[in-house]
């Protein structure tokens, strides 16, 4: 017999709901930028209500509205990946020159405005090298503050501690990771026998 898994449900409806910022073109992103908190809180109501699976709320996240965050990529720089924390106060943007740049989010003039905090170096390769058809990707830990790089040239993963701006771990590979994900930490199940 197989497990049934439960996924979360529509965020960008839960959030309407809930009263969170949402308005085109942003629609559910929006509450992401000026209201993270409520996304967290529409998260844990879907982890309440027996989801087991969480997924990103990403929809409009997308380089077109990154101007919103009055910064932009170093010159030959285009955005692979991005992504918010677990806890919504970073937003992240993994670039093709291999470079994590993390931004913060600051209150002023009752505004929430996103500064770039720092960069995290995540190659020591050429990028130039980066095997044909792939590229760097990146997963974030919803569990706490660690983004995780796979690295096709180097074939390694690196964990990033998003406070800190710093490689904390490494996972050397035997080939090019093609993509990585984020699928939780597995619990043990407790079993009636003795072994």
């Amino acid at each position: 017999m197989s497990k049934l898994i439960i996924l979360d449900g529509g965020m960008g409806r839960e959030l309407k709901r809930m009263g969170a910022p949402f308005s085109q073109p942003l629609w559910s992103a929006q509450a992401l930028i000026e209201a993270p908190q409520c996304v967290t809180q529409a998260h844990q109501g879907f982890i309440d209500a027996g989801a087991e699976i969480i997924t990103v709320n990403s929809y409009a996240c997308v380089p077109f509205h990154l101007e919103e965050f009055e910064w932009q990529l170093a010159d030959g720089a285009s955005a692979i990946s991005y992504s918010f924390s677990a806890n919504g106060e970073h937003f992240l943007v993994l670039d093709s020159l291999g470079f994590l740049n993390v931004l913060e989010a600051h209150a002023h003039d009752d505004h929430i405005h996103w500064e770039l905090a720092g960069q995290v170096d995540i190659t020591q390769e050429d990028v130039t090298t980066m095997p044909e058809g792939m590229k760097f990707s990146m997963t974030v830990a919803k569990n706490g503050q660690f983004a995780y790089v796979a690295d096709p040239i180097a074939q390694h993963v690196v964990q990033v501690h998003l406070e800190d701006l710093e490689i904390e771990g490494e996972l050397e590979l035997t080939f090019p990771p093609v993509a990585i994900t984020w699928l939780g930490i597995a619990q043990e199940e407790e079993h009636d026998h003795v072994h």
